[in-house]
Formats: C-alpha cells, sequence, structure tokens
C-alpha cells in the first residue's frame, strides 16, 4: 500500500540532500531507494531515466497508457527481469483516481518520477487545452 507518510519523509530529505550537492543526493537515493514508478516511461525523458534506473540496478513500475506501450518498452529492455521491470496501464492520465491503482504495491514504491505529459502527432488547435491543461491535471492525479 502507497504510505504518504513515507513519501512526505522522502521529499523532506531529498531536498536536504539535493541541498548538499549532487554527490551528496545521488548517495542519498542509491542507499535509500529500491522500488522506483516512473511514469510516461516511454516518452522521450522516461525512456532515457528508465534505461538509467534499470542500470543502476532499481526496480522499476513503469507507467504506460496501452499494453502495446508495454509491450515496446519491455522489447526494449529485454535483460530486465519481470522482478526489475513490471508495468502499469494508466490509459487517461487526467482521469479521477488514474493513478490510484498503480501506485499499490507490495513492496511499497520509495520514488516517483513523473514525466507522463499528453502527446499528440496531428495537429492541435489549442495548446492550453491540450497539452498545459492536461499536463497539470496528470501531475494533480499522481
Amino acid at each position: 500500500m502507497f504510505q504518504m507518510g513515507r513519501v512526505s519523509e522522502h521529499l523532506l530529505d531529498f531536498h536536504n540532500y539535493l541541498a548538499r550537492g549532487p554527490e551528496a543526493f545521488h548517495n542519498y537515493v542509491t542507499a535509500t531507494v529500491q522500488r522506483v514508478l516512473l511514469t510516461g516511461a516511454n516518452g522521450f525523458l522516461g525512456t532515457h531515466i528508465l534505461s538509467q534506473l534499470l542500470a543502476s540496478n532499481f526496480s522499476v513500475r513503469a507507467i504506460v497508457r496501452s499494453q502495446s506501450k508495454a509491450d515496446q518498452v519491455r522489447s526494449d529492455h529485454p535483460a530486465a527481469s519481470r522482478q526489475d521491470l513490471e508495468f502499469g496501464i494508466v490509459p487517461d492520465i487526467t482521469a479521477p483516481g488514474a493513478f490510484d491503482a498503480v501506485v499499490k504495491a507490495d513492496p511499497p514504491i520509495d520514488l516517483v518520477i513523473y514525466t507522463a505529459s499528453p502527446f499528440f502527432y496531428e495537429a492541435v488547435s489549442d495548446n492550453l487545452k491540450d497539452f498545459l491543461i492536461q499536463a497539470k491535471q496528470g501531475t494533480e492525479e499522481i
């Protein structure tokens, strides 16, 4: 079960270690974080972050919008075991409670890295409505 107390505790620690510099922060994260939830795992940033997390031996729950995207990410990381890389499907990041099921985990999630954002290949008429508002709503849902 996702525990908000642990999240608040980590956020305070993250802030304190960030203030001490990149090396202190890196040492803190590698010593305390075992399991990471990564949203947007198939996106431009997410793919690079996922590769780094797996190379650093973190267990990752990768969040994508469909099973086909999960299958593609899995094929990009054939050496990752099912324990090191598992998936959660969130078709609509703006839906109320969109992330409720995927944040529940045993062992629990230690860190959330949120990179999900709407992206459209076709032209959009309203950047505010089509991108920014949806990105904000998705961030608030996590």
